[in-house]
């Protein structure tokens, strides 16, 4: 019987490489558990199927564990298999903002016993897949019970590309496979939310040929689906994270003040900046408005206005002040464009106006204000290459077109990919901190950020390298960071959301003015929060404040 179902398993699985899910329908007993993987092979559906989630996990987080001595057996490094699972996990979490979270549980072999494998979820190697990278599948009709991933070290001779698959971590252009871009796409199929189509290119469910870019990112399709389901198709989604946008406000960077003040209801990265007027708070409302961009201002004399909103989108806002406000954004589809708005006081918004044709954003974009030369900088991730880019502006409506920022000839060239959005300040003196959180080295859960110094030239248009740290000291997913003189300190402060576990810790450091690579006092928060802080210098209060989002 074994032998029947490999030669079944292998005659299905000819074909273009594909990743691909089952259902486990049939009533399990110890000995179907213990034929998993082959009932992966003899159940998976023709290449190119729809195929619809049938079960719904019941619990608000899913343990991941992973079979390392399968990894082992065949020679695979432990610890970038452990990263690679953590880092699927991070995007599911990070990204798509639903209720459900997934987080890594440990090493375990595939338990025979079915009653100790309810509510988890497995992932172990194989040796091939015939033409499959990997496969997905679980059991359960209604609640899940559990899921299971398998992933192969070689394709079958007569299949492209022949023999061993050729795994890889970090460089997004390489001609290989991503495990962590396998894995997002298996853990779709394994969690479900939403029908799956391998030709569509706007979903992380899509076929992978070799050599393609990773799906390292969730597209806007994923998340909405992740979150509202397709109640055509009766399939629930598992609904919206909502966290408390707080703040909290220091005049040495030490010590901060926690004056309880809830700003809205966000999973996304915040934004902020100040005139010496008033302030204004931008962020991603999730709780009544379905990933709305809403802003609100702040004055000494009024307080807290009631919220702007403006349109829907599934990466955090960007904002600064250069004589007037000026608010982006990314689109609500796919294509993830960037788009600018201005306002003289922060409360009437102007037309929206598009950055630039090519300016698409993999994740939170960020702007700052040069006041040396007068000008708002952008800087954004790009949606197809996880490269930096950016451009400048005088008046927030007319930009540059953008340009790469271009690596030095004596640095590695994957330390300019990011994984999530940038975030950056000057000085008063033209010296810009860029920092940025970089997969290169730690893995997306566990990411260390580089620190780029800068001065740009007199039209902001060219600049030239101070100093580049890659990665600094620390975690983090998207950082925030200020520059700002109250009494006592003048420099830069980097706050970032850490890892401790399955939960996220918000840290801050200060870094002097003259050396902004030498960042001390660290301060942990006690506050649990769902990913990156946003920093500001407020000139009227003459205090730093970090904006996140809290559980």
């Amino acid at each position: 019987m074994r032998n029947q179902l490999i030669q079944s398993y292998l005659n299905i699985m000819m074909g273009k490489p594909v990743m691909s899910g089952t259902r486990i329908t049939v009533e399990l007993n110890k000995f179907l558990v213990a034929m998993t993987l082959l009932v992966f092979a003899v159940s998976i559906p023709p290449l190119h199927a729809q195929v619809s989630r049938s079960c719904r996990w019941n619990v608000s987080a899913v343990p991941v564990y992973i079979d390392l001595t399968s990894f082992d057996l065949r020679g695979w490094d432990r610890e970038h298999i452990i990263q690679e699972v953590i880092n699927a996990t991070t995007v599911w979490n990070t990204e798509a903002g639903g209720v459900i979270s997934l987080y890594y549980a440990g090493d375990r072999a595939v338990s025979p016993v079915y009653n100790d494998n309810l509510g988890k979820i497995f992932i172990f190697a194989a040796e091939s897949g015939g033409c499959a990278l990997a496969i997905a599948a679980w059991a359960g009709g209604g609640d899940c019970e559990f899921g299971s991933i398998a992933a192969y070290d070689r394709i079958d001779e007569n299949c492209p590309p022949a023999n061993g698959i050729e795994w890889m971590l970090d460089a997004p252009e390489a001609r290989t496979f991503s495990m962590t871009g396998v894995l997002v796409h298996e853990l779709g199929h394994v969690i479900g939310g939403y029908s799956d189509d391998y030709n569509n290119p706007n979903t992380v469910m899509q076929a992978g040929p070799p050599g393609a870019a990773p799906w390292l990112h969730l597209y806007n399709t994923d998340i909405r689906l992740f979150q509202d389901g397709d109640p055509a198709a009766g399939i629930t989604g598992y609904g919206r994270r909502n966290h408390a946008v707080r703040f909290m406000h220091s005049t040495d960077a030490v010590n901060w003040i926690d004056d309880g003040t809830v700003i809205g209801w966000s999973y996304l990265r915040p934004a902020a900046a100040a005139s010496p007027n008033s302030k204004v708070v931008a962020f991603v409302e999730t709780l009544n408005t379905a990933n709305t961009v809403q802003t609100r201002r702040y004055t000494a004399a009024g307080g807290w206005e009631s919220p702007v909103s403006h349109v829907k989108s599934y990466t955090g806002p960007a904002l600064a002040y250069q004589g007037v406000y000026v608010l982006a954004y990314a689109e609500e589809d796919d294509r993830r464009r960037i788009w600018v708005k201005t306002s003289d006081d922060g409360r009437t918004w102007s037309t929206p106006v598009l950055l630039h044709e090519t300016a698409r954003t993999q994740s939170d974009p960020a702007l700052f204000a040069n006041i040396a030369v007068q000008r708002v900088m952008a800087f954004w991730t790009d949606r197809d290459t996880d490269r930096l880019m950016y451009s400048s502006s005088t008046n927030g409506t007319a930009w540059e077109i953008p340009k790469e920022i271009d690596q030095n000839a004596t640095q590695d060239p994957r330390e300019y990919y990011s994984y999530r959005g940038p975030t950056g300040a000057c000085d008063d003196n033209n010296q810009c901190l860029l920092v940025w959180p970089s997969w290169t080295t730690y893995g997306l859960a566990n990411l260390g950020m580089c620190t780029l110094q800068m001065r740009f030239d007199a039209n902001a248009l060219q600049w030239n390298l101070l100093n580049l740290r890659c990665p600094d000291d620390g975690t983090g997913r998207t950082p925030g960071v200020a520059y700002g003189s109250p009494p006592g300190f003048t420099g830069w402060v980097l706050g970032f959301a850490g890892r401790d576990v399955n939960n996220t810790l918000a840290t801050l450091r200060k870094s002097q003015h003259t050396t902004a690579e030498a960042w001390k006092d660290k301060t942990v928060l006690a506050w649990k929060n769902a990913d990156g802080v946003a920093m500001i210098f407020n000139p009227t209060t003459s205090e730093f404040e970090v904006y996140l989002v809290s559980r």
